[in-house]
């Protein structure tokens, strides 16, 4: 009765949350289903001690009164004071269907961006290096992709002007770059049965000797993992909108610092 009491004291709370509903970009699923929840902002404030509260409400006096651990909703003091005096007045974070985009004093930072395919190729690389629940995340996806959620984290401000949180419900990112790079890398790391990397067939015990250490020997157990999973190579791009790694050839979802990269 007491965790029924919890949940239904929790819904309220972020019934009552400021703003309007955010709306993932994504459409139906695969099968044609239509499903999407869409959810106002909401804020979670911390006072001087690292308390959480929500519409006004400290969410430890909550919990204590349901059974539950007060401590759970407490964050380290230090942490609060760090941000503080950097000026950090809130961070939010949004599920937009096709990314997560986050934000500090209203200010877009990078974000994490994806396809549907780019995030099924990203479970079956966690697979590959022992992950649980693969299975079950991936009959998940449909519905997290299509969940509209926006979280805030408001740290005391002081006597500092208040900081109004982003209006945008989508991420207007800065154009890219147009000028030419000016350095170009691009190499190829292989490894033997051994987990030992090369580089132009030159190994990294010999690297070393030149006083290039490479420090990325695999674990002969993870590298049987990856070939038991096919995984036959991971190239990592970094370009000026942002950097993204593939696997086999696949892309895995993105850090963005423009939008256009998940295009």
């Amino acid at each position: 009765m007491r965790r029924a009491l919890w949940v239904i004291a929790l819904v309220a709370l972020v019934a009552a949350g400021c703003g309007p509903a955010v709306t993932p970009s994504a459409g139906p699923t695969p099968g044609g289903e239509i499903f999407v929840v869409a959810l106002p902002r909401i804020v979670v404030d911390l006072d001087e001690q690292g308390d959480m509260a929500l519409g006004g409400v400290k969410l430890g006096e909550v919990a204590g009164f349901l059974g539950q651990n007060p401590a759970a909703f407490r964050v380290d003091k230090s942490l609060v004071d760090r941000m503080t005096a950097a000026g950090v007045q809130h961070l939010e974070v949004r599920q937009l269907g096709d990314r997560l985009a986050l934000f500090e004093n209203g200010k877009p930072l990078p974000h994490i961006a994806w396809t549907d395919e780019s995030l099924y190729q990203a479970v079956d690389l966690a697979a590959a290096f022992g992950a649980q629940g693969v299975d079950t995340f991936k009959n998940l996806l449909p519905i997290v992709r299509r969940l509209g959620l926006d979280v805030a984290v408001r740290f005391p401000r002081g006597d500092q002007a208040e900081i109004p949180f982003v209006e945008s419900s989508a991420i207007e990112p800065a154009p890219a770059p147009t000028a030419p790079p000016n350095v170009i890398a691009r190499f190829e790391v292989k490894y033997d049965q051994a987990g030992t990397p090369a580089i132009l067939g030159v190994s990294a015990a010999e690297l070393q000797k030149l006083g290039l250490n490479l420090n990325a020997n695999l674990d002969p157990a993870m590298l049987q993992q990856l070939q038991s999973k096919d995984i036959q190579n991971l190239e990592v791009n970094m370009k000026p909108s942002g950097l993204t790694i593939y696997a086999n050839g696949n892309p895995l979802p993105v850090l963005a610092w423009d939008r256009d990269i998940a295009r």
